[in-house]
């Protein structure tokens, strides 16, 4: 039986036992999403014995759960996890005794006993382990190696420590051969690869390693022809890139922030999705012929030394979305060729060397509407250009006019539109606010940036909108103006507003 929601549906205890009570034949219950705050833990373990599947995720279940969840005789998957981020829900996990047909076992966002035992190796059906952001600590139990089944391990986000000696982690991993994924990113680890190890793991498809103070390029994965993800992100690999990456038929490469060099290989692999090369040493051209049907999305070059041009070719990644190449060299005019790639979200130019001017392609009136606009910005919601040598149509210097163009803009958002049209063409130096976004796994956060002079205009604007009645309650507080929730308001900005803001700046 499955229930399933996005947290609006609550279950008291007295309700869960009565219908638990109805069902006592049911061998998989599903609470997906569940909101279960008020239910005790201990109140599982009046299930059916016969139970084959209990999925607890995203059910905002608190206090101790219960390990003896592990010995039912028959459970074979097993979902739990806390309220996110805040490990409100503990469980320890047994030293023996576990439920010997257990096939998945995700546990995620708790606090698991601090110890993974070595008896998780008894679990010879365990196909599926996930134990991510559970607190556990010390040295990854080499007993993960008696799981011959597994097809998925996940770690990651934990504090394991190393280093892990060589040859037990060759041997910890040499045997699982049906393994798909393994991630180890985010703890404490060392992991020393042999480099003349002669194993493979063929059937591997994903692989993060991020942070896990690596200083080359794991062999083992070589010979993983199907391999479509390889994260390798805050580790210490130096060199070059290595000719087999660009034998594999990847979706997803991350080689950012470790100490790559030399020239990036022209020969990367053509199903890439997400390139990120961030914090390297690279330079040279920027070597990509990208071809028609380019299936890029997300291309991040920024903080290398790459110099010449910007690729013309880029054009043909029509779904590209976020193109950052800050931080480096290249020498180029402001790419308003770019305009044509509809979908471009995000694009990062900064601390460059682009020159020459940013056109107009829409003339802007004396009265800034949020739908007249420069054409080349409506599709993004950052834009950042600052530290380059760059002019606007009249001939200002963009980069001295503002310390930070960073754009929030999105079509349809009010207060997007405005302040684009407020700040960049009529109040200078007033407020930057900037929708941030984490070029290599799209996470989105807000910010806004006080710049000078900027109280004594932005009081005076506040006050206008509230004379004409269009400004949000939510405005007129600092800091919630300075937080710039989303709204769908889309009345424009009335002219008194444009004509102050020109008054100001004269």
């Amino acid at each position: 039986m499955v229930f399933s929601s996005t947290g609006n549906l609550i279950l008291e205890t007295t309700t869960l036992r009565n219908l638990v009570q109805n069902l006592s034949e049911v061998r998989e219950l599903e609470f997906r999403g569940v909101n279960m705050a008020s239910v005790n833990p201990r109140f599982f373990m009046n299930l059916s014995s016969s139970l084959t599947t209990l999925n607890l995720r995203y059910c905002q279940l608190r206090g101790n759960f219960p390990n003896s969840i592990f010995r039912f005789p028959n459970l074979k998957i097993f979902y739990l996890s806390g309220p996110l981020g805040k490990r409100n829900l503990t469980i320890d996990l047994p030293s023996s005794n576990w439920s010997s047909p257990l096939q998945q076992l995700y546990l995620e966002d708790m606090d698991c006993g601090r110890r993974l035992p070595e008896s998780i190796g008894d679990l010879k059906s365990l196909q599926s382990l996930s134990l991510f952001h559970c607190n556990l600590e010390g040295s990854i139990p080499t007993s993960i190696g008696n799981l011959s089944e597994l097809t998925s391990l996940e770690l990651s986000s934990n504090q394991f420590s190393g280093p892990i000696l060589a040859s037990i982690e060759l041997d910890m991993f040499s045997v699982l051969q049906n393994l798909e994924t393994i991630f180890l990113s985010d703890n404490n680890l060392s992991l020393r690869m042999n480099v003349n190890a002669n194993f493979t793991l063929p059937k591997l498809i994903d692989v993060s390693f991020s942070s896990c103070n690596l200083s080359e390029f794991p062999n083992f994965i070589r010979h993983s022809n199907g391999l479509q993800s390889l994260v390798l992100s805050k580790n210490s690999i130096h060199g070059n890139i290595l000719k087999w990456i660009c034998e594999n038929d990847l979706m997803i490469l991350d080689l950012s922030h470790n100490n790559l060099s030399g020239k990036i290989p022209n020969c990367l692999p053509k199903f890439l999705s997400v390139l990120n090369l961030q914090g390297n040493n690279f330079d040279g051209n920027i070597p990509f012929g990208f071809p028609e049907g380019c299936g890029l999305i997300n291309l991040n070059l920024h903080g290398n030394q790459m110099n010449g041009l910007l690729p013309r070719s880029l054009v043909n990644c029509r779904i590209l979305q976020v193109l950052d190449v800050g931080n480096n060299n290249i020498s180029d005019t402001f790419p308003q060729w770019l305009e044509s790639l509809l979908q471009l979200q995000v694009l990062v130019l900064r601390a460059n060397k682009f020159h020459g001017f940013v056109h107009s392609t829409k003339e802007v009136s004396s009265c800034f509407n949020p739908s007249i606009l420069v054409e080349f910005t409506v599709h993004l919601r950052s834009l950042s250009v600052e530290s380059n040598h760059l002019g606007g149509d009249q001939g200002e210097d963009l980069g001295l006019d503002l310390e930070s163009l960073k754009i929030l803009l999105k079509r349809g958002v009010f207060i997007g539109a405005m302040l684009y049209c407020l700040l960049v063409f009529a109040c200078k130096r007033v407020l930057a606010v900037e929708r941030v976004v984490n070029v290599g796994y799209g996470v989105i956060e807000r910010w806004a940036l006080l710049l000078r002079n900027a109280w004594s205009k932005v009081s005076m604007v506040l006050k206008i909108f509230k004379e004409q009645g269009v400004i949000l309650t939510a405005l007129l507080g600092l800091s919630a103006f300075f937080s710039m929730a989303e709204t769908s308001i889309t009345t424009p900005w009335p002219c008194k507003v444009c004509f102050l803001c020109l008054k100001i700046d004269q």
